[in-house]
């Protein structure tokens, strides 16, 4: 678990000024309103509305106004474990990131929250505040990695992967989300691999499995109905795309369900 120093809320006004120093702790910066400028180690970084920036522990930083306007931001000071950097490679860089905020309203009411209930310290705060903190650099990383790509590009896959989620029960073919962007067979499957890193087929696969082990765990659904239910025509192609997967069969997680149903009765 991340450990977690300080949450802010900042509402300055036009005679802000960040002196020169070293931060102590790694932070995440999401602006909400108005604009400012850091200059982390020799470098201007401005930021605006909707801009998120991580900065690494001990980075020379120092904040000024923009115009002397003034600007309303929320910050979280943390330090990452080894388990952390693993989830989260753009931190493991001893640079900073900027990235727009794709979920802005999302992250200013996650971001209010986590300050509420850090400020409020009421029983199981700590464990709240870093889940809700993780949360909040997952989608700074994603943010970012989204960067790295042509915004028409991350778009497309965008409108592929929201594709799959709402169909994936269905016989989805390249050839459908390709109409789908409008674009040809070949070119989809190119972007699709190298925005995700894998083929849109898997990523089909990938959600009907996981959508699998919820049922197996959580439903009275047989792995017959299930591998149905998902668009799997024939039970024994669901079993080896299960196992696969997850690296085990699906009669395996079913028998924690039929376990937990006799320590119930």
């Amino acid at each position: 678990m991340l450990a977690l120093h300080s949450i802010y809320f900042d509402d300055v006004d036009t005679t802000w000024r960040k002196p020169l120093s070293s931060t102590e702790y790694c932070m995440l910066i999401l602006v909400v309103r108005g604009r400012l400028l850091y200059r982390l180690n020799g470098e201007d970084i401005p930021l605006q509305k909707g801009d998120l920036l991580y900065i690494p522990a001990h980075t020379m930083r120092e904040g000024l106004p923009i115009n002397g306007e003034t600007h309303q931001k929320y910050s979280v000071h943390f330090t990452p474990d080894e388990e952390t950097l693993r989830l989260f490679p753009p931190l493991r860089s001893d640079s900073w990131f900027k990235a727009e905020s794709q979920t802005l309203e999302y992250g200013k009411q996650r971001f209010h929250i986590l300050a509420q209930q850090w400020l409020g310290k009421l029983a199981y705060y700590e464990p709240v505040c870093c889940g809700i903190a993780q949360e909040l650099i997952a989608l700074a990383c994603r943010d970012y990695e989204a960067t790295r790509y042509p915004h028409k590009k991350h778009a497309q896959v965008q409108t592929m992967l929201q594709y799959i989620l709402e169909h994936y029960r269905e016989p989805i073919r390249i050839e459908q989300l390709a109409a789908v962007v409008d674009r040809t067979p070949n070119y989809v499957t190119g972007i699709f691999k190298e925005i995700t890193g894998q083929p849109p087929i898997d990523y089909l696969h990938q959600v009907r499995i996981n959508a699998a082990k919820d049922l197996l765990l959580n439903s009275t659904m047989t792995i017959a109905e299930i591998a149905d239910f998902l668009g799997y025509c024939d039970p024994s192609y669901f079993n080896r795309m299960y196992k696969r997967w997850t690296g085990s069969a699906p009669s395996s997680f079913l028998k924690l369900r039929l376990a937990g149903t006799r320590l119930k009765t």
